[in-house]
């Protein structure tokens, strides 16, 4: 009986001793893919800048009307590129989208949104400038050109501030500071 005992005790404590182990490497698994989310996220962001600031020069030629159609159909263009990368970027995240964090997943939503309205203003910009025989001098276009410029801008704004959360959280996680790191998720 005491074999019995003896065996059933060290299956017992064989087994707690595993689920920690199993905890474990599944908390090591979430921190890798919740960092690979986070790279790719600062991946974005750092693409968002690239297009807001190529907004921001289309902003300023269109306000300063020194420059002729063609400078406007490049950074159209220029700016369209940047969104589809950026799209492609997004839809790689949509696919990881379950091993990020809430704040991560919120900020993906909502980055798409403002990269879908970029694209239909960009869309629009492109039409006016088609349809108007190439004439940048009309309030429509000036008025789509500055959509372009609001919602790049939200778009970088959004993607800066997930960055930085989560390197915040990043940094408590460092500091042992579990506590504040999960009500930062929650």
């Amino acid at each position: 009986m005491k074999i019995i005992g003896l065996i059933s005790c060290v299956a017992l404590l064989g087994s707690a001793l595993a689920v920690p182990a199993t905890v474990a490497a599944d908390t090591r698994f979430e921190g890798r893919a919740k960092t690979h989310v986070t790279a790719q996220l600062k991946e974005a962001k750092e693409k968002s800048y690239k297009l807001s600031k190529n907004a921001d020069a289309l902003n300023a030629i269109t306000r300063s009307r020194d420059l002729a159609w063609q400078s406007h159909a490049s950074y159209l263009n220029s700016v369209r590129d940047d969104v589809n990368q950026l799209g492609k970027m997004f839809a790689a995240l949509e696919e990881v989208k379950h091993d990020a964090s809430a704040p991560q997943q919120v900020a993906i939503e909502d980055s798409k949104v403002r990269l879908q309205r970029t694209a239909d203003s960009i869309s629009e910009a492109i039409a006016l400038l088609n349809d108007r025989t190439r004439n940048v001098y009309f309030s429509d276009y000036g008025e789509a050109v500055q959509s372009i410029n609001e919602h790049t801008r939200s778009l970088h704004e959004t993607l800066d501030a997930i960055v930085k959360l989560e390197d915040a959280k990043a940094g408590f996680e460092k500091l042992d500071l579990g506590i504040v790191a999960n009500l930062v998720d929650h």
